[in-house]
């Protein structure tokens, strides 16, 4: 069964990472990865203590934690971690590491075994936050908005520190890349973005997705297409999002074709159902400042992302 089957592979993990602590050595799996933050309201640890101030994605400080006192902030951490846990090990993954508010988290298999756990993982995990924030409206709090990204590849679980501090960890490149991912999930607006390595091995008629863009990310030679991912659902709000994800198809197309009028006129079809949709709101300006300035020759509508 594959609750026997992840069962044993936690256990071949588990009986690695004994090994690396014991030895020092790593090993090399294929993994699906998640890195998934409280990208709307995210920890930081100041130079007195962790947890007297909370940022927001436009790093402008919040009131989320005002009056907060340190154990209690511990507790509300716990509480949001623990939910976004649950749903992963649903979907046959496990959590590498929590890093402050932040969760790692990798899943085995084939391919498309890895990348349809770990979308529909992080799916789950955004239903848990809706009714986390159900909650916290009914105590008069704000919501919280966590961003997820998610990449496929290879990954190296080893060990790192010396002989007074070691700690296991995973290393590699789907790991950095899905770093990346999360942190355009500000960018754009978007609580789910996937690559297209993920992408090619999703089940469609069982999620839905919009292609964000062409995005060179710091420290990685080659462009790589990424997603915007959300439940293929019949809800009002998931028929509007595929509406939308159908004209801004059309923009993006005119986009890269340099059509920027015939663009512009697409993305607004966009905001006439999804008003305050960051992703069309960032072509509309694309195509203005192309409108006045034109690309070189050259250009491939690649986005350069110059931070982390």
């Amino acid at each position: 069964s594959m609750n026997e089957y992840m069962a044993n592979y936690k256990k071949r993990v588990a009986e690695e990472t004994i090994k690396n602590l014991t030895e020092k050595r790593a090993f090399e799996l294929d993994s699906a990865v998640i890195k998934a933050r409280n990208a709307y309201e995210s920890v930081r640890r100041t130079s007195e203590q962790l947890g007297r101030e909370l940022t927001s994605a436009n790093e402008e400080a919040t009131q989320i934690s005002e009056g907060m006192a340190p154990d209690a902030l511990f507790a509300f951490l716990n509480d949001y971690l623990s939910r976004m846990e649950r749903p992963i090990e649903q979907n046959n993954g496990f959590i590498d590491k929590f890093i402050g508010d932040a969760v790692m988290a990798l899943f085995d298999g084939h391919f498309r075994t890895q990348a349809q756990g770990a979308v529909r993982a992080a799916i789950g995990m955004q239903r848990e936050l809706g009714v986390l924030n159900v909650e916290r409206a009914a105590q008069g709090l704000p919501g919280i908005g966590t961003g997820i990204g998610i990449h496929i590849g290879s990954v190296m679980l080893g060990t790192l520190g010396n002989d007074n501090r070691m700690d296991s960890t995973v290393i590699g490149d789907a790991v950095n890349l899905a770093s990346r991912l999360e942190g355009l999930t500000k960018f754009y607006g978007c609580p789910i973005i996937v690559s297209e390595d993920v992408v090619r091995f999703l089940d469609q008629k069982e999620f839905a997705l919009r292609e964000l863009d062409l995005v060179a990310v710091k420290g990685r030679g080659q462009a790589v297409g990424v997603y915007e991912i959300f439940e293929n659902g019949s809800e009002p709000h998931q028929k509007r999002k595929k509406q939308v994800a159908d004209r801004f198809k059309k923009g993006l197309a005119l986009y890269r074709s340099r059509e920027w009028e015939k663009g512009i006129t697409a993305f607004q079809q966009c905001l006439t159902l999804e008003a305050d949709d960051r992703a069309t709101r960032i072509y509309l300006d694309r195509c203005a400042l192309f409108q006045k300035q034109p690309p070189d020759d050259d250009w491939t509508g690649v986005f350069a992302m110059d931070h982390k």
